[in-house]
């Protein structure tokens, strides 16, 4: 079977060559090789030795059964493929890359969607993934240039060179779901296109990180499951310092900055004691973008547009305490099918948990 990541970036293996050096000592004086031969004639327990007392590590026993832990779930994702979490039936939504911006977002908008493939009709074959990411740098671009309206005209094609997107990067249905998950996590994507190169180039799924972890919690043996049992209180997992927060009355422009230069998908929105009062989140974006006054909104504090009705995003917030399980957290982000939970601490935010975040703890 041909491989399946053809157009993942090379990868460079360096292997490290060790030469024997032999050193030769200069001629000694007559003195001193007459010192050498009494020294050579002494007893050996007459002569110095250095030891060096070697320590040995301390052994960690909690990251020892940790370790073991991800290897179950690891083994456990090796035994199965791509096909095995594939859905029966469904679709799978392709835009061309001569469409301008605004049909692409409305795409977005009608089919609840965060990513799609693109394919080139010029050269017949799928060219990489349009992302909301991408849309949100374009959508700021042509805020930033209101002397340069044409922008708006621009074709996706045109606008991934000024953006310099990545190539596509796929899989294939006979690649193992552990495979699939560390392309994932490897290249920072959160859902990737499964193509059958040798029947038709057709894409036959789209696997995002839901799909695996909803298989991982439906299937893995309970017996496996112990760290799932432990407090997120004492597990290191997700962001828990520095976390990124705003004020309501932050300006929707300086969000999207914020979210592009820290390559974030969502920003709690807190009051002025760090309360959580509400989160902005890139499928915002893609709702806003609906609106006929959309780019006037740039300038408007967040709270502003979101009373004005103009994110009809469900406003959930999923959050989570120090005190909850990590089962219990990675069950509610897929029973309310969001991509992160935030973590309080008596109403503020201390902490942000994504799908991301769980996938790297338990295989990465």
């Amino acid at each position: 079977m041909s491989n399946s990541l053809v157009t993942l970036p090379a990868q460079f293996f360096y292997n490290q060559k060790w030469t024997d050096v032999t050193t030769t000592s200069p001629p000694s004086s007559p003195k001193i090789a007459k010192r050498n031969q009494t020294m050579k004639d002494e007893p050996t327990g007459v002569q110095f030795e250095m030891e060096i007392e070697e320590k040995k590590p301390q052994v960690d026993e909690k990251d020892i059964s940790y370790q073991k832990f991800r290897k179950k779930f690891s083994d456990f994702l090796t035994k199965f493929t791509c096909y095995d979490i594939m859905p029966t039936s469904g679709k799978v939504i392709v835009l061309d890359s001569q469409l301008t911006v605004q049909p692409a977002l409305q795409a977005f908008y009608e089919n609840d969607i965060n990513a799609c493939p693109l394919w080139d009709s010029k050269v017949c074959n799928y060219v990489g993934m349009l992302t909301i990411a991408d849309l949100i740098q374009v959508l700021k671009r042509i805020y930033s240039h209101p002397e340069t309206p044409e922008l708006q005209g621009y074709k996706i094609e045109a606008w991934r060179d000024i953006l310099k997107c990545r190539p596509l990067i796929y899989g294939h249905p006979s690649d193992t779901l552990f495979q699939t998950t560390q392309t994932l996590l490897k290249y920072k994507i959160h859902r990737i296109p499964l193509i059958d190169k040798e029947n038709d180039n057709t894409i036959l799924a789209i696997i995002s990180h839901y799909r695996i972890l909803k298989f991982l919690m439906n299937n893995v043996p309970k017996k496996n499951r112990s760290f799932l049992k432990t407090k997120l209180g004492d597990l290191k997992i997700g962001t828990a310092e520095d976390v990124l927060t705003v004020h309501s009355d932050t300006s929707l422009i300086t969000i999207l900055d914020h979210m592009l230069e820290k390559k974030i998908s969502a920003i709690p929105i807190v009051d002025i004691d760090g309360n959580l009062v509400e989160i902005f989140s890139k499928d915002d974006v893609v709702a806003l973008a609906q609106h006929p006054k959309f780019f006037k909104s740039f300038s408007k504090s967040v709270s502003e547009v979101i009373a004005l009705g103009m994110c009809t995003t469900p406003r959930d917030l999923c959050t989570c305490t120090n005190d909850e399980k990590l089962r219990i957290v990675v069950e509610r982000l897929l029973e309310r099918r969001v991509r992160r939970v935030i973590r309080l601490d008596e109403g503020k935010v201390v902490g942000i948990i994504s799908m991301t975040d769980i996938l790297n703890f338990l295989v990465g």
